[in-house]
């Protein structure tokens, strides 16, 4: 025969293991897809093509049996183990592209009162009408991988304490495992940013103050793995957009209509003022409309900065309270008033349970100011109150 003589059977070989490498491929292929699917990304992943990968994983694997039908002996176990690695390592490194983890994910600038921020994608709250001094806009299930990132703003100053405060108030409801760790991460142009990490059985979360005129705005992160990834990529993203007409917070501004002749302010601050008629107290703060369980979030605010209250149970629309407050008994009730885009907090806090019960009848009727209609304007705290000054005249 002549040199350039081929034999028939070779040939055949040649081709049988031509199918069974493509084969190993596909079934390589199917095994990356799964290994990325399930090793990379969360087991309850619900983003866009999260069906489709164990949908084309089988088919992978249905096509590799295809291929290598009737197509005779199976070639050397080196060749078929060689092209699975092949196919795992291309569809894995495509997986990795097409489906990044939400550490990796793209951020999208949003527009917000005063300042841009770039966040993942998720879902974004119904609610769009938003305050220039105090507003919430949270995303949920980011890049469809569960998680929430929430960023909030309102009037004041940055401050590490508030932070631990707002820290050791959440820490229950994600079931914090430690104290709040306190932190600085890298923020816009590189400035340093005051930040805490709280450690739980769910996930990590991060909180940072982020200053902005007048404001601060606090971003929060909780992702399990990916905390850490996503908050310290939003954070530089952050560009503060100041609107001059509207910086001028009035501290103790509060958008409610009350009627309480006596009372007077005690404390004003950037959206919150506390009240007071001599006996009881009032305070009066704005919050995010979109805020839930804010009622209930109340009492472990306060008992992070040294109070020692209970809820006791609800009455109506109130949560009732009690406990001590610098070791005096007191009693009391929270309670939210919806506006259009924002809430009012009113806890109100008496000696006893007829006297919580009293101003529950005196602020049955607050109301949210509606648009164009001035709030109640309280008057400072007298240099002496009525009831000593009377006394003491003539």
């Amino acid at each position: 025969m002549g040199a350039g003589y081929t034999s028939p059977m070779t040939t055949e070989a040649q081709v049988a293991r031509g199918f069974y490498f493509f084969a190993a491929m596909c079934a390589g292929a199917a095994v990356g897809l799964l290994a990325y699917r399930f090793g990379m990304l969360p087991f309850a992943w619900k983003a866009k093509g999260s069906m489709l990968i164990p949908g084309v994983a089988a088919g992978l694997g249905f096509a590799a049996r295809a291929i290598v039908k009737d197509r005779g002996p199976r070639p050397a176990l080196p060749l078929l183990i060689a092209g699975g690695v092949l196919g795992a390592a291309i569809t894995f490194g495509l997986s990795y592209l097409v489906f990044p983890t939400a550490g990796r994910a793209s951020l999208t600038t949003i527009d917000l009162p005063g300042f841009s921020i770039g966040l993942p994608s998720g879902e974004a709250p119904t609610q769009r009408i938003f305050e220039y001094d105090v507003g919430k806009y949270q995303l949920k299930n980011v890049s469809g991988q569960g998680g929430v990132v929430a960023v909030t703003w309102e009037g004041g100053e940055v401050s590490v304490d508030d932070l631990k405060v707002g820290a050791k108030a959440m820490g229950p409801a994600i079931g914090a495992t430690g104290e709040p760790v306190v932190l600085t991460l890298k923020g816009p142009r590189g400035t340093d940013v005051e930040s805490i990490r709280i450690d739980s059985d769910k996930s990590p979360m991060l909180m940072s103050f982020i200053p902005c005129g007048n404001r601060r705005v606090m971003v929060a992160t909780m992702m399990g793995s990916d905390t850490d990834a996503i908050h310290s990529r939003v954070l530089p993203t952050f560009v503060c957009k100041p609107d001059p007409a509207r910086e001028a917070i009035k501290p103790g501004h509060v958008p409610l209509v009350a009627d309480l002749p006596g009372w007077y302010a005690t404390e004003r601050d950037a959206g919150q003022v506390v009240l007071s008629d001599g006996r009881a107290m009032i305070l009066l703060k704005t919050v995010s409309a979109s805020t839930n369980d804010v009622t209930k979030m109340v009492v472990p605010m306060f008992n992070a900065v040294g109070w020692k209250l209970a809820i006791t149970g609800e009455k109506g629309n109130r949560v009732l309270v009690s406990g001590t407050i610098e070791n005096e008994v007191v009693h009391g009730w929270v309670r939210s008033i919806p506006c259009l885009s924002q809430a009012v907090v009113v806890v109100a806090i008496a000696s006893d349970l007829e006297g919580a019960d009293a101003l529950a009848t005196k602020l049955e009727t607050a109301r949210c100011a509606p648009p164009g209609q001035q709030a109640t304007k309280w008057p400072d705290q007298p240099a002496q109150p009525a009831e000593s000054a009377g006394s003491a005249a003539p």
